[in-house]
């Protein structure tokens, strides 16, 4: 399989052995082709599925801990800042770019989130 090959199975199954292999043949391919714009996009894309995966496997742990004792707070404020933590990424990448956010409530999430985690 080549390196879209590995990226297209690992974003359908979440086989993190094909992710060790697609980033073993991307770090590969880019020793021979650093500047190759299409590549660097292609492993930015697996990294960033890679990372949206752990993401929801840490809220997923933190609900579990949530559901065996509610009142323990640290799982709870892990969780809101997970949440927030995307929702930031998404408002500050479009602002940085200029990008309009016609709609307001990505920053009213964002700033609930926010609120949530600092205890308000």
């Amino acid at each position: 399989m080549d390196t879209d090959e590995l990226r297209e199975r690992y974003e359908a199954f979440g086989d993190e052995t094909v992710y060790a292999e697609a980033v073993r043949r991307y770090e590969d391919a880019l020793a021979g082709r650093p500047t190759d714009v299409r590549l660097l996009a292609s492993y930015g894309y697996l990294q960033e599925w890679h990372g949206r995966r752990a993401i929801r496997a840490a809220a997923d742990r933190y609900e579990q801990a949530i559901a065996v004792d509610p009142r323990y707070d640290k799982p709870h404020w892990q969780l809101v800042s997970a949440l927030a933590a995307e929702w930031r990424f998404i408002v500050d990448w479009c602002e940085q770019r200029r990008y309009d956010l016609a709609a307001d409530w990505p920053k009213r999430e964002l700033q609930r989130l926010t609120a949530q985690a600092a205890g308000g």
